[in-house]
């Protein structure tokens, strides 16, 4: 087992999509995000000021933590689930699987690997994504952090995760399809789909639409309406997927080795 998780280790490593996604999620996202919260406190009448003083709608910490979940609540789900699709659709595209298979590891165990990898890498980014908002609201003097402020951040870190767990389903994909497009081309469906049910007001169940308007991506009263059993609704869906992506590729998958 460590074997196949060292494997998938080194050739995420070595990946250039991991470093660019790692750039784009970990610093990218939250600068942006604080660019928009700074525009959104001065005292300017542009477009961008004026649309983002609809999305920070508090003061202080709690104010960049919001307007920064609101982008990372999207920036995850592509940005992971991108990798998640490459992660799981590789060795399908480039025809190398049953080089992957020749080695003495079993099926199941490179699945429970790719898993493995995908979780701590997205975890660690998104962790960095939470340092680079502290920072950059240290450098901005926003203040000093109280423990309410902690605990928005928590709020913040625990919707990434949720949603890190929503990327199951696009492993699984590109494992079926035997390749990352079709992953990547149901991740931009969900997108699709999240924003029509949001429209229509079913936002909060819709397991990909509840963490990002938990942390106010619909306004104030639509985070306030988030129920537990709403939030809670990926653990079933990434849960479901992940055991249906293991038992995949451990009965009907890749038949060249097992």
């Amino acid at each position: 087992m460590s074997a196949a998780i060292g494997f998938e280790w080194l050739k995420l490593r070595r990946a250039r999509l991991t470093w660019v996604a790692t750039v784009v999620l970990g610093l990218a996202v939250p600068l942006l995000s604080t660019g928009l919260l700074a525009a959104a406190r001065s005292d300017s009448t542009s477009q961008l000021a004026v649309k983002a003083r609809t999305m920070a709608t508090e003061t202080g910490w709690s104010g960049q933590f919001t307007v920064a979940g609101q982008f990372l609540s999207v920036a995850v789900l592509v940005v992971v689930g991108v990798v998640a699709c490459w992660i799981f659709g590789r060795e399908f595209t480039d025809r190398t699987v049953a080089g992957l298979l020749s080695l003495p590891t079993t099926r199941i165990q490179f699945a429970v690997a790719k898993f493995t990898v995908l979780s701590a890498w997205a975890t660690v980014t998104c962790a960095l994504a939470a340092v680079t908002i502290v920072v950059a609201g240290l450098v901005t003097e926003t203040g000093a952090l109280r423990a309410h402020d902690w605990a928005v951040l928590g709020k913040l870190f625990l919707a990434a995760l949720l949603t890190i767990i929503l990327t199951a389903p696009l492993a699984l994909a590109s494992s079926l399809w035997r390749g990352y497009l079709a992953g990547i081309g149901i991740l931009f469906g969900l997108l699709v789909v999240t924003q029509l049910a949001t429209a229509a007001g079913l936002g909060g169940w819709f397991p990909y639409a509840a963490p990002g308007l938990w942390l106010g991506l619909g306004g104030t009263d639509a985070a306030a309406a988030i129920t537990l059993p709403q939030l809670l609704l990926p653990l079933p869906i990434g849960l479901g997927a992940a055991v249906a992506t293991l038992l995949w590729w451990n009965g009907n998958g890749p038949t060249e080795n097992r």
